[in-house]
C-alpha cells in the first residue's frame, strides 16, 4: 500500500530506523544529495526534513542503526568537494532532528557496501573502491571511532547497499555484482569476528534490493536484474537455506532504501 513520498525523488539512497521513525539519507536525483528525512512508521504520510549529512552530497552509503542512533558509512561523494569514494562514517540521534555528525572512518573507504547491526555493532560488508571488496568491518555504535576489520565475505562483490539485514544475532548480505549478478547470501554472527559463511541463494540474482527484517525473517524486495525487479524474497534468519517467494511489489524498483520498526538492531545504545 502507498505510505507517502520522500521530499525529493532519488535513487541509491541509504536508510535506517528505530521502532518509531524511518530515516532516509543522501542519494542521487541526477545530482547527489545531503538530505536526511524521516517518517513516523506507525502513521502513513510524506517524509519530513530531518537535517543534512556531515559533509558534501553523497550516495551509495551503507546505513544501519541501534534503537537510538543511525549510522551511515562510506559512499560516493560529489563536488563541490573532490568527487570520489569516501571512508566517512556519519551518525544521527534518531529521536531528535538535526544534522549528522562525524563518527569516524571505515577500515577501507568504499561505496555500495551492505550494512547490518545487532543494536551494539554496526557492520559493513563488500563494496567497491575500486576494486571490488570482500572486506567486512565494524564499529561499536555507542562509542565513536574508526572501524575495525571483522573478516571477509565469501566473495568480493559490490552493489550490496540496502541489500543486507539482520536480527540481534546474525547479519545477512544478499545478492550483489562481481561483475556478474549474484544470488548468493552470506551470513555472519555479529558479536564475533570472522569470515562470512554461505547461507543460501535468493530466488533471483540481482543487486540493490530493498531489505528489512524482524527478529525472525529477512526480506528482500525488488532490485536490478539488470532491469527493475518486483520480486520479494524471504528467509528465516536463524536457519540457513535458499530464500523463498514472499510475493511481488506493485511496481518493479531498484536502488531504493527500506527499513522496518522491528529489525534485529532495535536494542543497545
Amino acid at each position: 500500500m502507498h505510505f507517502g513520498d520522500l521530499t525529493l525523488a532519488r535513487s541509491n539512497i541509504s536508510s535506517c530506523s528505530s521502532s518509531i521513525r524511518g530515516i532516509w539519507a543522501g542519494g542521487a536525483d541526477g545530482s547527489y544529495s545531503d538530505i536526511i528525512e524521516y517518517v513516523t512508521i506507525a502513521s502513513a504520510g510524506d517524509a519530513i526534513d530531518f537535517g543534512n549529512l556531515s559533509t558534501a552530497n553523497r550516495a551509495y552509503m551503507g546505513g544501519t542503526s541501534s534503537s537510538t542512533r543511525g549510522i551511515f558509512g562510506g559512499g560516493y561523494q560529489a563536488s563541490p568537494l573532490s568527487a570520489g569514494t569516501v571512508d566517512i562514517i556519519d551518525y544521527i540521534e534518531i529521536g531528535t532532528l538535526g544534522n549528522a555528525l562525524d563518527f569516524g572512518n571505515l577500515f577501507v573507504g568504499r561505496y555500495s557496501a551492505g550494512a547490518v547491526s545487532n543494536g551494539v555493532r554496526a557492520v559493513w560488508g563488500g563494496g567497491m573502491d575500486p576494486p571490488i571488496k570482500s572486506l567486512i568491518d565494524y564499529v561499536t555504535i555507542s562509542s565513536k571511532g574508526n572501524a575495525t576489520k571483522f573478516g571477509d565475505l565469501t566473495a568480493a562483490r559490490r552493489m550490496l547497499a540496502e541489500s543486507a539485514c539482520s536480527n540481534n544475532v546474525r547479519g545477512i548480505f544478499a545478492g550483489g555484482q562481481q561483475p556478474v549478478l549474484l544470488s548468493v547470501m552470506d551470513y555472519i554472527t555479529i558479536a564475533t569476528e570472522g569470515n562470512a559463511v554461505y547461507f543460501g541463494d535468493l530466488t533471483e540474482a540481482r543487486t540493490r534490493s530493498v531489505s528489512g527484517s524482524t527478529n525472525t525473517r529477512g526480506l528482500w524486495a525488488g532490485g536490478l536484474n539488470p532491469n527493475n525487479s518486483n520480486v520479494i524474497d524471504y528467509a528465516n534468519i536463524s536457519s540457513t537455506g535458499n530464500a523463498q517467494d514472499f510475493g511481488d511489489l506493485n511496481l518493479g524498483t531498484g536502488a531504493a532504501g527500506g527499513c522496518s520498526d522491528s529489525h534485529g538492531g532495535l536494542g543497545g545504545f
